[in-house]
């Protein structure tokens, strides 16, 4: 109904309309009881006559008025004419909307009015009150141009109208019960996308809502148009927000807050509108960007600017830092003559030390990446460097080995089984391809992204599809990994394993197939744009000035900085912008491995040793249990050992070259082991052949087999000597040595697939071996030297060693947690019949890969294995930033 100027209601006397709103009428009117004027908002009629509703509305208004905060507009009572329900509000006038009619706000004067905005909500908030309904009509913009008050806190929940008047932006709340399911209550044009899709709400709701205002606030136009409320829904919830459309002078951390605010998955929106008052107090303290009157330079610059805050780093303001888009031209940058300065970034998500490296920056520096575990899962976080905080990406689960796109728009990661990618702006990761063991990425200027899964250097398009190989990338390489594809995108840089399974480091030319190693010692190799490769040994990082049109260093590795963070596979954590920051992670405090004795039950007790061990320690019991060989770390190479476990002394049995993985012989006189000394070819390739040395110290070292092809010996028995060997395409096959004086080298397992770990039975008459693609691993048993069936044993099975006091075979998962198992043999006339693998306990030790000697052995007692545990990596918690980091590489 309609009221005229002088009508009564109660104490109030009606002054004049002040129009339409969601509810009803608005008065303007005199309080004659307190002598003040108000505004008085008579309830729809379908409300006022609902005995529920109007039940239900006075709940809500009770807590409205609870409210008491500057910038919300006051709720002085809510009451009844005979059968009119009115509110007493206080009055307020002058619309946010009218204001953003007559254009767009400049953004020093939009700062403080949605300051405010924020400010008011988040009070709100705290007492459990969501808006659900914000809009600038809804915001009162004082005379002043800058005090605001929001009005209708919370009203929309006690409401229930469907009817839409108008324009459809201005179009009376759509409503319903908040808590049910299915049906819509709001704005359309102001609707957060849940609200649209009927679903529940909460205080995210307001967070998109306040969004959509600034957006309108700073643009002067709708961000979301159409006839009618439907077509505005439809908007909502499928059209893109333009923000190329921002002003040029809209500070970064002001487009991010939008773009953060403007998500439609609320998981992966801004939480919180405290945050939004944060990051505009930051704008406010930002210096304005210059105006730019190219509209493709404009939208450039937005995507390149970084103001970089005191309170990120807790220092001064970081400068110099404007980064590329791309790597341009085939040749080195000159680098910035700004002086070097070094900040610490604290991390309050601690990074997730795993296999692959966790962090990356942005190329223009702006934006880290890393994991970190949030919740009980380890997720990928993206967080902008002039931030406090990383935000967790929703739907990242087991995420590893970040990388970014030239552009810095995207962040790629593996993950185990998908490759994947993520708008930094936020939103849902995106599938690229489907992959088996990711173990790193690179993003060419071409929009295809060069990655090593499951050793193997593959290719595929950033937009999705399905992974290639890179033909050219073959030959005798083994387990290429960390591939980066260098400027001009004609060769790729990797590392792939020496003959002792140390890493070096290699390029290939994808013109030409040339393959070129350029350090036998290296991890993590990464061209940066000084014109410098940047690698790691041990904790170390090394530099050396590379050549791109030649593919060669142009002179010797020097060490440039100690303390890195680097895994025992092989991964680094640094990482470079193209502006020359150099961002890393230090290495954490010196950690042993060690020996240890385990039960059937679990218990261990350390094995007393006069050194410690190296990584990967392959110890092997000796047939009478009084010894153990293991692998030596001794700087320069690995050398084979001997452990007496009656003395405690180790006694060294070779010094020449690389020597590892020893086996020991059936009568425990003598070790086999694998060497490069006499390498039959030279660096580059798996050179390794098979040597024979006495178990005692006496004696020369005895060549056993000559073979351009790489040999790791797994297994010794009366029948024969076996090992794995590595083919020229990279194959591994099992062979196997008759050592009777006569005999030839054998190949015993050659499928398609790649065969090893061979390990024979105590008596020599089974040989159980691991077949393997990619991270797909099957555990087989067959007779020795034959014939018979294969007997299929298990599947994810690695490393298998067999009991010495029964027909019992033990195996480690390849699915983790690693778990150590044991199958059992019933022998058949048509030959072993395998039980269903049991549980013998939880691998907590290090585990080697299936063409390796497993990191246990079983004592001839069969009650106890030796184990090489490791202490584990610790958490990361803060990152070591250097700006102009390239200028201490001259």
């Amino acid at each position: 109904m309609a009221l005229e100027a002088g009508t009564r209601l109660g104490y109030y006397e009606v002054l004049s309309s002040l129009g339409a709103g969601g509810m009803g009428e608005v008065y303007r009117a005199k309080d004659t009881k307190l002598g003040r004027e108000v505004a008085i908002k008579l309830l729809l009629d379908e409300v006022s006559e609902d005995p529920d509703r109007m039940a239900r509305f006075e709940r809500e208004a009770r807590v409205l008025a609870s409210l008491n905060h500057n910038n919300i507009a006051s709720l002085h009572a809510f009451e009844r004419d005979g059968d009119t329900g009115f509110l007493v509000m206080e009055l307020v006038e002058g619309e946010l909307a009218d204001r953003i009619k007559r254009g767009a706000i400049p953004v020093d004067e939009a700062l403080p009015v949605f300051l405010q905005i924020a400010e008011g909500l988040e009070a709100a908030h705290e007492k459990g009150v969501i808006h659900r309904d914000l809009k600038p009509a809804n915001i009162k913009l004082g005379a002043d141009g800058a005090s605001i008050k929001i009005l209708d806190f919370g009203l929309a929940k006690a409401l229930a109208t469907e009817e839409a008047i108008g324009d459809p932006s201005e179009s009376p709340t759509l409503t319903v019960a908040a808590t049910r399911k299915g049906q819509i209550m709001g704005t359309a044009a102001y609707m957060s996308p849940e609200q649209a899709s009927g679903k529940p709400v909460d205080k995210r709701t307001d967070v998109w809502a306040f969004g959509i205002c600034l957006w309108e606030a700073l643009t002067g136009d709708r961000t979301f148009g159409g006839k009618d409320a439907a077509h505005q829904l439809a908007a909502v919830l499928r059209e893109d927000i333009d923000f190329s459309v921002l002003p040029v002078d809209c500070p970064p951390s002001l487009r991010r807050l939008l773009e953060r605010c403007l998500v439609r998955d609320r998981r992966d929106r801004l939480h919180d509108i405290a945050d939004a008052r944060l990051e505009l107090r930051q704008a406010q303290s930002e210096p304005s960007r210059a105006v730019v009157t190219d509209p493709k330079a404009s939208a450039l610059g937005r995507r390149r600017a970084v103001a970089w805050a005191i309170t990120a780093f807790g220092v001064g303001a970081l400068a110099g830092l404007s980064g590329w888009a791309g790597w341009g031209p085939r040749q080195a940058s000159p680098p910035s003559a700004a002086p070097v300065s070094r900040f610490v970034i604290s991390l309050p998500e601690p990074m997730t030390p795993i296999a692959r490296n966790s962090s990356a920056v942005s190329p223009d520096g702006t934006h880290l990446a890393y994991v970190g575990t949030h919740e009980g899962r380890k997720l990928l976080f993206l967080r902008p460097l002039d931030r406090l905080h990383g935000t967790p990406v929703t739907g990242s689960e087991g995420a590893r080995g970040p990388f970014f796109s030239p552009d810095g728009e995207w962040a790629g990661y593996g993950t185990v089984g998908e490759l994947m990618k993520v708008s930094i702006h936020g939103g849902n990761p995106k599938l690229i391809g489907a992959i088996r063991d990711f173990a790193g990425g690179s993003w060419g200027h071409n929009d295809k992204i060069f990655f090593s899964d499951a050793f193997s250097l593959m290719q595929i398009s950033a937009a999705g599809g399905t992974p290639e190989p890179l033909e050219s990338i073959g030959g005798r390489t083994s387990q290429p990994s960390w591939p980066q594809i260098l400027p001009g995108e004609q060769a790729v840089l990797f590392n792939m394993v020496a003959p002792d399974g140390l890493p070096m480091i290699a390029v290939q030319s994808l013109e030409s197939g040339e393959l070129r190693v350029l350090s036998e010692r290296g991890l993590y190799p990464r061209y940066v744009e000084s014109g410098h490769l940047v690698f790691t040994q041990g904790s170390s990082l090394y530099a050396a000035p590379f050549d791109l049109d030649s593919l060669e260093l142009s002179r010797p590795a020097v060490q440039v900085l100690e303390g890195v963070r680097v895994s025992p596979f092989g991964a680094a954590e640094i990482a470079f912008s193209r502006g020359g920051m150099l961002l890393f992670a230090a290495a954490q405090s010196e950690h042993e491995n060690t020996l240890e004795w385990v039960d059937l039950d679990g218990e261990s007790k350390p094995v007393p040793l006069e050194e410690p061990l190296s990584e990967f320690a392959f110890p092997r019991v000796s047939p009478d249990g009084k010894r153990v060989a293991l692998n030596l770390d001794r700087g320069a190479g690995t050398q084979v050992g001997v452990l007496d476990l009656e003395r405690n002394v180790v006694t060294q049995l070779t010094f020449e070259g690389n020597n590892h993985r020893a086996v020991w012989s059936p009568t425990g006189d003598r070790l086999a082991f694998a060497s490069d000394r006499d390498s039959a070819v030279g660096l580059g390739a798996i050179s390794d052949n098979l040597f024979a040395v006495a178990a005692d110290g006496g004696g020369q070292v005895e060549r056993l087999t000559t073979s351009e092809d790489g040999q790791w010996p797994s297994s010794w028995s009366p029948a024969g000597l076996t090992w794995t060997q590595f083919d020229p395409d990279s194959r591994e096959d099992v062979w196997a040595l008759p050592l009777d004086g006569e005999g030839e080298p054998v190949v015993i397992a050659n499928s398609p697939l790649s065969d090893s770990a061979a390990a024979f039975s105590p008596d020599g008459r089974w040989l159980a071996y691991v077949s393997s693609e990619g991270t797909q691993y099957t555990l087989y048993v067959q007779p020795f030297p034959g014939p018979g069936p294969t007997v299929t044993v298990a599947s994810g099975a690695l490393t298998p060693v067999w009991s010495r006091t029964s027909k019992e075979l033990y195996f480690v998962t390849a699915k983790r947690p690693r778990t150590l198992m044991a199958v059992s043999f019933e022998e058949t006339q048509a030959g072993l019949r395998p039980s269903k693998p049991s549980k013998v306990l939880d691998v907590d030790f290090l585990n080697a890969g299936p063409g390796m000697l497993a990191n246990f052995d079983v004592h001839p007692d069969g009650e106890r294995f030796v184990v090489v545990k490791s202490p584990g990596w610790d958490p990361i918690t803060e990152l070591n930033l250097v700006l102009n980091w390239f200028e201490e590489l001259k």
